[in-house]
């Protein structure tokens, strides 16, 4: 059994890279990760912009940040909506439509205001509102008494 044939210690045997087995990484980038959250896009918009799973995309936020997708985007959202509302705000100087879209919004406007009371809600109000102001005047009246009992003493 001479003749059963060894491998040769040679350099090509020594350190071969190993493959790295599955799919090559994401080719997701901080930088361009980053400046797309200032633009406030949804997961499957910037999963489309890599060429990504939105399950790649979470898992790869999860791995880089340890924060989820939606918390990247809540944290970087503050800065496009003060660019936006500058914007905006701008534009209500030539825009009718979004001066008014700023008052309803920021504002608290309304096209749609609270209706008057009716003439019972008025009334009921008014009773109300005598009561109280009677059993205001029992309570003052008796803290008077006390008080003058006490000056007495």
């Amino acid at each position: 059994m001479a003749d059963k044939k060894t491998k040769p210690e040679t350099a090509e045997t020594e350190e071969k890279p190993k493959h790295p087995g599955g799919r090559p990484k994401a080719g997701i980038t901080k930088r361009e990760f980053e400046r797309l959250l200032k633009l406030n896009p949804t997961s499957e918009e910037v999963s489309a912009c890599f060429g990504v799973h939105r399950a790649t995309l979470h898992r790869w936020c999860r791995d880089t940040y340890g924060e989820s997708f939606a918390t990247l985007l809540k944290q970087s959202s503050g800065t496009y909506k003060i660019s936006v509302r500058r914007k905006l705000d701008r534009l209500a100087d030539k825009s009718a439509a979004a001066a008014i879209f700023l008052s309803k919004n920021i504002l608290g406007f309304s096209d749609n205001p609270a209706p008057a009371p009716s003439g019972e809600e008025r009334a009921q109000f008014s009773r109300a509102l005598h009561k109280a102001a009677k059993l205001w005047g029992e309570h003052e009246g008796s803290q008077e008494d006390s008080q003058a009992t006490e000056d007495d003493e």
